[in-house]
């Protein structure tokens, strides 16, 4: 058995890093860094890039953005209720700014960030996205999942002779791999 080495780090960072992302993003509140690990895990987000601001006819139309590009294109995280209110006239702007960039505007609201299973299992993954699997035990892993396909975490229990592979799989997946 091979021990994992869990480097010691805050567990309410202020910032998401990840290999999808461009560089570490901020995250303003506790909502925005789950939707963030939510979206780092997620197998149809190619990469995450922090717009620190979208200027639109001379003036910052949209600040401190985060922007997913995804399988089904380029789009803008909005996360419902989480920002200050907005008047109308100003809401047109963004969007037509962000239409002449390709990007689109995705809502989400706080309820579906927290829905569960989602929600608790890409926080325990992450627990492990500074874990180091040793070599040999990624290398098995990874070969396993690439010729047998989708496994339970059971058999790749009895295929590693591990009583817990959690860690290592989820370092993996933090891992983009």
């Amino acid at each position: 058995m091979h021990s994992i080495h869990r480097p010691t780090r805050h567990r309410n960072s202020k910032f998401v890093n990840s290999p999808k992302c461009i560089s570490a993003i901020p995250a303003s509140t506790a909502l925005h860094r789950d939707l963030l690990i939510q979206s780092a895990l997620d197998a149809h987000v190619r990469s995450i890039e922090f717009v620190d601001e979208i200027r639109h006819r001379g003036r910052a139309a949209s600040p401190r953005s985060i922007i997913l590009n995804r399988d089904d294109g380029r789009f803008m995280l909005d996360i419902l209720g989480a920002d200050e209110a907005t008047d109308a006239e100003h809401d047109e702007d963004p969007l037509e700014t962000l239409q002449s960039r390709g990007i689109s505007l995705l809502k989400i609201s706080p309820e579906q960030i927290r829905r569960g299973p989602r929600f608790g299992n890409a926080r325990r993954i992450w627990e492990f996205c500074n874990a180091d699997p040793g070599v040999r035990q990624r290398e098995r892993i990874l070969d396993r999942l690439w010729d047998r396909g989708p496994q339970t975490i059971y058999e790749l229990e009895l295929f590693s002779n591990s009583y817990d592979v959690v860690p290592s799989l989820s370092a993996l997946a933090c891992a983009d791999l």
